[in-house]
């Protein structure tokens, strides 16, 4: 009854506001979350168009943003198991049991929703991401409690040595993250103010796009044709009601209209990878960079070529070791030459 009585409350505390600033701005009923889980989890297309990854991905995302943290929450419910059993010869006694395993079931039951799901992304974990971390530390303590038995290391020794790991491998991460990916966050910086409205074009990089927050007042941000075949975001209506309007070239089923696409001869800017490929005006995502005719680099930030990098370095960041397995090529921002001056 007491969860039960919790859980009605947070529902809610958090659903009510969320259902009438939803159903406001929408002009009709709207309850965000359940129109998710109908989207990807009842419909019959929903879940098979976008992000569909591996049985693999939460694994692997998950190490790579928690390390061994991740490693021990998965451990936590089989510690827990031994704790309840008092087992001393497996674990100390005074572990965590049961009753810690209970109040964290829901990150194991929000694992298993997802994990079996076919479109999977990062930010599906976002709302564990506290209980995920929760679980690691009582998982750590369980099995760094057993090992400090079993191989006579005094508890406190081995704590500041996860500590030390974990402390280690995050910090690679973050540095990894920062010195080989930060190029489509930083790179819209470098264009200047302007009055009049300016046209800010992506074609094949649509997808690392950062926003048009941040980009200058009077700059839009527009998306020319590339080989992407799925549907493209699209701005709402100008005007006070622009998000009550459904358009008619809006879908749910990833299919591309034209309306989403920019004039690219109306590009002002234009943010393109350099791959190091010929110019092939014939192409539908030709190397703009090399159109020396059309258009001016004016800035250039170096971007992790992963194809042609270690994954191991290209997701960790060791000095001296992993700089020549690493590739990179030039993210630039390139201005039309009718522009300039």
């Amino acid at each position: 009854m007491l969860f039960i009585k919790w859980s009605v409350l947070f529902a809610i505390i958090v659903g009510a506001p969320m259902l009438i600033v939803d159903s406001y701005i929408y002009g009709k009923t709207t309850f965000a979350p359940l129109n998710i889980i109908l989207y990807n989890v009842f419909s019959s297309h929903g879940p098979n168009l976008f992000g569909v990854e591996s049985r693999y991905f939460y694994l692997i995302n998950l190490f790579l943003n928690f390390n061994i943290a991740w490693c021990f929450a998965l451990s936590f419910p089989l510690t827990a198991v031994m704790v309840n059993f008092k087992k001393p010869s497996k674990l100390p006694t005074n572990g965590f049991g049961f009753a810690a395993l209970f109040k964290t079931l829901p990150l194991y039951i929000w694992l298993f929703v997802f994990f079996i799901q076919p479109h999977k992304e990062e930010r599906f974990m976002f709302p564990v991401y506290p209980v995920i971390s929760l679980c690691g530390a009582l998982g750590a303590s369980n099995c760094i409690k057993w090992m400090s038995q079993k191989i006579n290391v005094s508890f406190r020794n081995l704590i500041v040595g996860a500590l030390g790991l974990y402390t280690i491998l995050s910090i690679s991460r973050i540095t990894a993250l920062y010195f080989n990916y930060h190029a489509p966050m930083d790179l819209p910086a470098y264009v200047n103010e302007s009055s009049v409205v300016q046209n800010m074009c992506y074609g094949k990089e649509w997808h690392r796009s950062p926003g048009s927050f941040f980009l200058p007042l009077n700059y839009r941000l527009s998306f020319i044709k590339s080989n992407f075949n799925g549907i493209l975001p699209a701005y709402y209506k100008e005007g006070q009601d622009g998000a009550r309007v459904i358009h008619s070239y809006f879908n749910d089923k990833n299919v591309a209209h034209d309306h989403m696409l920019f004039d690219y001869s109306k590009c002002d800017y234009l943010i393109d990878l350099d791959l190091g490929d010929e110019y092939d005006p014939k192409n539908a995502e030709p190397n703009y960079s090399l159109d020396i005719e059309t258009w001016e680099v004016v800035n250039t930030i170096k971007f992790l070529d992963v194809n042609n990098s270690w994954r191991l370095f290209r997701a960790f960041h060791l000095p001296m070791i992993g700089s020549s397995k690493l590739h990179f090529r030039n993210y630039n921002l390139l201005k039309r030459k009718s522009k300039l001056g």
